[in-house]
């Protein structure tokens, strides 16, 4: 019998367009991902729109959010349930955004210091992709202890513990810059809360045995509050 199909050149080309078509389709496919974070920064772009950086318990995530009448406000600080929208080729879109609201933002003290920290923190971790959950678990214990805690004292508190998790807190004594022991009283510290001899550094001056035992129980609860305003300049000037 004579056979009714597709000539060849035409059922190649019939692939030929599904197949690209099928390709399209997948490069422009979107993907909705629920997520909850922090905001630790956030930039604005063209036409107010923004570039919002959110801390989850996995990762830094960088996305896109688009200026409109129906998108509530977001800032630095606040705790989001949101939505990623992920299309190949571009930055994640942020949408269906849910404010999880901390009770104490609207108090201007601490929250201007909750700031002043995720400013840090974003600076630390901003060319990270992938972030220990230990970040975003500091970030809720700090949130709740803003409740009933001085904020330059829970602050100072999450960066010490910070510093422990890194590796990078100093329990002993020793100048980070000519690397011998500091033996008199006194001693200054550094940005990173590094250790140095007041000879070598010549500012931030504190009483040695105080610091010490602060930075061994990773508390504030025995620093006076002239030492707490001095530790919590240096935190500000970052890791």
């Amino acid at each position: 019998g004579i056979e009714c199909g597709i000539h060849p050149k035409a059922r190649a080309t019939g692939f030929f367009y599904n197949s690209a078509a099928r390709r399209i389709a997948k490069k422009n496919a979107k993907i909705k991902v629920n997520m909850q974070g922090y905001i630790l920064q956030t930039k604005p772009v063209r036409d107010e729109d923004l570039l919002v950086w959110i801390l989850t318990p996995a990762r830094l995530v960088c996305c896109y959010r688009f200026y409109g009448a129906r998108h509530g406000a977001i800032s630095q600080g606040f705790k989001l349930d949101f939505e990623l929208e992920q299309k190949a080729g571009f930055l994640p879109h942020l949408k269906g955004t849910m404010h999880l609201g901390l009770a104490w933002l609207h108090d201007r003290e601490r929250l201007l210091a909750w700031q002043s920290f995720l400013r840090v923190l974003w600076t630390h971790l901003k060319d990270s992709d992938e972030c220990e959950e230990f970040y975003f678990l500091l970030l809720e214990d700090c949130a709740k202890r803003l409740e009933r805690q001085n904020p330059k004292r829970a602050l100072l508190e999450a960066y010490l513990q910070l510093l422990a998790f890194e590796g990078r807190l100093n329990r002993e004594a020793q100048c980070f810059l000519c690397a011998r022991n500091v033996a008199e009283n006194e001693l200054c510290v550094a940005r990173g809360f590094l250790l140095a001899h007041k000879t070598c550094l010549g500012k931030n001056s504190f009483e040695k045995k105080r610091v010490l035992n602060a930075f061994k129980q990773k508390s504030c609860i025995n620093l006076s509050d002239d030492e707490v305003a001095k530790l919590y300049y240096i935190m500000l000037e970052g890791l």
